[in-house]
This record gives C-alpha cells, sequence and structure tokens, in this order.
C-alpha cells in the first residue's frame, strides 16, 4: 500500500528483449519477455499523437524498425501507437528489432537500450464513438 501510495501518478517502462527457450538443452520457441522499471521518466507530458502508427495487419516490422531506428538517431524520444493488441504487439517486435539495430550506437559510451512508457489515449473517431488506442513512448532507458 505504502509502495502504491509512492508511485501513484508516476510512469513506468518496459524494456522489451527478445529471449529464447529451450526445452532440453534444443532451441524450443523464441519469445518476448519484458522487465518493468519502475521510475521517473523524464515526459513533461503524455504524448497525444504518435510519431508513427503500427497496424495490426499492414504493417511491416521490419520497416517500422528501420523508420523508428531513423528516428532515435534524431530524436531521444518517438511515439508509437496502435489500436489492439496485435498492433501494440508489432510495435513491441519492431522496438525489439530497432535495439538491435541500435545496438553498436553508443550514447556516452554506453550501449543502448530501448524502454517503452505505456499510456491509454482516448480519442474520437470519425463517426463519433470514442476510440481507445495505445501509445508506447520509446524512448533510451537509463541505465
Amino acid at each position: 500500500e505504502e509502495m502504491a501510495e509512492e508511485l501513484s501518478g508516476k510512469l513506468f517502462a518496459v524494456t522489451p528483449t527478445r529471449t529464447e527457450l529451450s526445452r532440453e538443452g534444443k532451441p524450443d520457441i523464441t519469445a518476448i519477455s519484458l522487465e518493468v522499471n519502475i521510475c521517473p521518466f523524464p515526459l513533461k507530458a503524455a504524448p497525444r499523437v504518435p510519431d508513427m502508427t503500427v497496424a495490426a495487419n499492414t504493417t511491416n516490422i521490419v520497416s517500422s524498425a528501420s523508420y523508428l531506428t531513423l528516428r532515435l538517431k534524431e530524436s531521444d524520444v518517438v511515439t508509437l501507437g496502435g489500436i489492439g493488441a496485435l498492433a501494440v504487439n508489432n510495435a513491441v517486435k519492431a522496438t525489439i528489432i530497432a535495439q538491435e539495430y541500435l545496438a553498436n550506437d553508443t550514447k556516452k559510451g554506453k550501449r543502448v537500450k530501448l524502454a517503452l512508457v505505456p499510456v491509454l489515449h482516448e480519442f474520437e473517431g470519425n463517426n463519433g464513438t470514442a476510440v481507445t488506442r495505445m501509445l508506447l513512448t520509446c524512448i533510451r532507458a537509463p541505465q
């Protein structure tokens, strides 16, 4: 309860990583694990419009990762947006690939680690109905 009060109103981030799972020493499947870091992040206000929208079925994840990598070389903050579980999953995958692309890129001599700060954003759709999308603000994680 004390921790909940201390963290109330603060943003948290997840750091997506690709993990190889094996059964009896043999590669089985590749999974995505999320490391959760709860601490204040340098976002002055939650974004309301994504820099890049990721769709469920029509998004090329590798192209999204390339675009994200280019944007992160220009800026420390890029916001991805998606509606629905598949679109958000594609955004997380694009972030993992972008992190691999940036693996050799360093800032102040440290290896780049990306984190996603999730925020739900409700807006009015074309037909006047309320639509909720997930905004994932991608930042260079403190190390």
